[in-house]
């Protein structure tokens, strides 16, 4: 029987506070999406949507409630091209790494957009990479981000407080095939590769995730 592999790590951390007139521009634009059969509404105005995509924002959402964290995310067509953009990167040169070239001026990498990465040696979904990411939750203690004892040692729980965080509003996600082996891990051509990116950022250092 064939052997099913998955590396769901790199969760973005974000050092310090974030621009938001990016944020809040994208937000009075409304959203659109990229592919699709059934209707949501966001903002007011009805877009299709995948299933793929709509089991993904439920997942984050369900998420979010058990919480306590009632703003629900929405699609965004715009930040799912941006990751569409950084899958294929990823996969055309055969990375697995967060993508440099989100920073404006904060030195550290982490811009407009929280990330979380995911790949398996399947043809994954949007949703099988969010019910990996919420896996984390047994890991995770509560408390403020950067502090010693939120997150089992050995252990990553930066993606499940990236799909909870409060005050992120919207995201967009895109998925890719790897087209060679990445050097010095143990994934391999043919591999699915998805990236989710998220506005407003989470796992800002020091604040708490709700």
């Amino acid at each position: 029987m064939k052997r099913l592999f998955v590396i769901g790590a790199l969760a973005s951390l974000v050092f310090i506070g974030c621009d938001s007139t990016k944020v809040k521009k994208d937000i009075q634009n409304g959203y659109n999406d990229l592919v699709g059969n059934k209707k949501v509404v966001s903002d007011g105005i009805d877009y299709n949507l995948s299933k793929d995509i709509e089991d993904m924002l439920t997942l984050h959402n369900q998420a979010r409630v058990q919480v306590g964290v009632t703003k629900k995310l929405k699609w965004s067509d715009t930040i799912a091209a941006d990751a569409k953009k950084y899958a294929n990167e990823l996969a055309r040169e055969g990375k697995w790494e967060h993508d440099n070239q989100r920073n404006h001026n904060d030195g550290y990498g982490h811009g407009d957009y929280g990330e979380n990465l995911y790949t398996a040696s399947f043809d994954a979904t949007f949703a099988d990479a969010t019910k990996a990411w919420i896996e984390e939750k047994k890991y995770y203690t509560y408390g403020v981000i950067g502090d010693s004892g939120t997150c089992q040692s050995g252990k990553d729980c930066g993606h499940y407080t990236q799909v909870i965080w409060k005050d992120t509003s919207v995201v967009g996600c895109a998925k890719s095939s790897y087209q060679k082996d990445v050097s010095g891990t143990m994934i391999k051509k043919g591999w699915s590769v998805i990236v989710c990116k998220y506005q407003l950022p989470g796992n800002v250092i020091g604040e708490k995730p709700y």
